[in-house]
């Protein structure tokens, strides 16, 4: 069983208009023959490219912990955790942040997401929402973000 569907035309990513070069804005090999895989090829494609996760995860632990510490110290001090992104970060952003609370018995108002586009955008993408500065400034304002 192969999959076929419509193509929708969706922007060219940022690395082809000048933009950043992350590998995560970068077509993969494997994005143009998508559709004509089996199913079976597909699963065996996204499991195979998981291993480049734990690598990626491995070669930051030491900067992970540092950020975990930070976070700690400033939870610990009476601050907040703030998640902040756009699209599908952005949307994992809220997600964790909803998800401290009851997992580790932590109060919800010291655990907050924002996304760009605000509440909407977590079921439906806001294209461009991302490029709003004076948006973004009035986002943390609503929440009075410190320094802590």
């Amino acid at each position: 069983m192969k999959l076929n569907s419509p193509r929708k035309k969706t922007r060219k990513p940022s690395h082809i208009l000048g933009g950043s070069t992350s590998s995560t804005e970068s077509i993969h090999p494997l994005a143009s023959q998508l559709e004509s895989l089996s199913i079976s090829k597909l699963v065996n494609a996204f499991v195979d490219e998981e291993r480049s996760v734990e690598k990626a995860l491995r070669s930051q632990a030491a900067a992970i912990a540092k950020a975990i510490s930070l976070v700690h110290r400033s939870l610990a001090s009476g601050g907040r955790l703030i998640y902040v992104g756009a699209g599908t970060s952005g949307r994992l952003g809220v997600l964790d942040s909803s998800e401290i609370p009851p997992t580790f018995g932590y109060p919800s108002d010291k655990v907050i997401g924002l996304i760009a586009g605000g509440p909407a955008a977590v079921f439906k993408s806001q294209e461009g929402a991302e490029d709003s500065i004076e948006k973004g400034k009035s986002d943390l304002k609503k929440i009075r973000i410190r320094s802590n």
